[in-house]
């Protein structure tokens, strides 16, 4: 595990034992939510399982290894080594072909499938995957040993770094690729990674400029904006309607969620959580989280819940144990590991 991952699983561990109870904080700016992307906030439902697929089995460390992406249509793709298989609706795991080497990313659409290979991405059409184009990221990159891709409207999104136990932490660079051509533009060599979400608005990251740390909004036309700097160091990020929700563990273990206007990149609220989040995913109706009191991993007593930005209040939360990953569809879904078998937990 690189020195990042366990950091982060230790501050994990910390604040699952200096958890109390839900106490709001002092909201660091006017409860409201003004600007082009604000939309109207309703309370999401009740969650439910509504089924759950054996993907095999996988040790914990292949697991970490394994790429997953859910299109809008709800299929899920998912590939370890060079594997790439897919489960669509309920139905058993199948292999949809190899790629050239260990896949490091998958982005999915309903008519695209994105592979990333080293510094290659290549777009695979659907339903019959026949090969489209491809890009190689730009000379910045080193080759990548984790990576994303994100995929909107006018642009995929990619962030890769290349951190190692021996090297430490590395920050991530960003780009921006023009599905419609052969364009790869360079972002960012300072983003923190796995901390990105995207939407037709831009890409939402947290990055380092100069001596400072920031959140920033990178948009399909080359611009960037920069937040005012904030405290929120490699927070995990999730994006709700017209919001941006950071999940910071501050130097005392405990945890918080930070709302951030996504149209101005204004702090609205700082609140505290009762847990520590394992993984969050922004999605239509709010911020989903997997609530983990244990400091490894795998928790047998792992909920999934639906958390408010503004106040940090948790509901509609069912028990998923062994919840790890979330993935955003259009309806959610988690990935647990159980006893060296890894499960799809479809939610609605």
């Amino acid at each position: 595990m690189s020195k990042r991952g366990i950091v982060r699983c230790a501050a994990l561990g910390l604040a699952a034992v200096l958890a109390l109870g839900v106490a709001s904080g002092a909201a660091s700016r006017p409860a409201s939510r003004t600007g082009a992307l604000s939309m109207p906030r309703r309370a999401p439902e009740q969650l439910k399982v509504t089924s759950r697929i054996d993907l095999g089995a996988y040790s914990q460390a292949a697991l970490d290894g394994t790429a997953f992406a859910e299109a809008p249509n709800d299929t899920v793709y998912f590939a370890s080594g060079s594997a790439v298989r897919a489960v669509r609706g309920d139905a058993k795991p199948t292999v949809l072909f190899r790629a050239a080497g260990p896949v490091l990313a998958l982005a999915a659409t309903n008519g695209d499938l994105y592979v990333e290979v080293g510094t290659r991405i290549t777009e695979y059409k659907l339903p019959r995957l026949a090969r489209q184009r491809s890009w190689v990221l730009p000379r910045a990159v080193m080759r990548p040993t984790s990576a994303g891709l994100f995929p909107s409207s006018a642009v995929l999104w990619s962030w890769s770094d290349w951190a190692t136990d021996e090297s430490g932490f590395e920050y991530a660079t960003v780009s921006a690729i023009s599905p419609s051509t052969s364009s790869v533009r360079l972002v960012d060599s300072n983003a923190y990674p796995a901390d990105i979400a995207a939407s037709s608005a831009g890409l939402y990251y947290e990055t380092f400029v100069g001596t400072k740390d920031y959140l920033a909004r990178a948009t399909a036309s080359g611009g960037r904006e920069l937040s005012a700097p904030t405290p929120d160091v490699d927070a995990p990020l999730a994006l709700g309607p017209g919001y941006v929700a950071l999940f910071p563990t501050r130097e005392t273990g405990a945890s918080y969620v930070d709302e951030f206007s996504a149209a101005t990149l204004a702090e609205l609220h700082t609140s505290r959580l009762g847990l520590a989040t394992a993984a969050v995913v922004g999605t239509a109706s709010g911020v989903l989280a997997v609530e983990s009191p244990c400091s490894s991993p795998a928790c047998p007593s792992a909920k999934v819940v639906w958390v408010d930005a503004a106040d940090g209040a948790e509901t509609g939360g069912i028990s998923v144990p062994d919840a790890q990953r979330l993935l955003d569809g259009t309806h959610p879904a988690a990935v647990a590991e159980v006893n060296g078998s890894a499960y799809l937990v479809r939610l609605s």
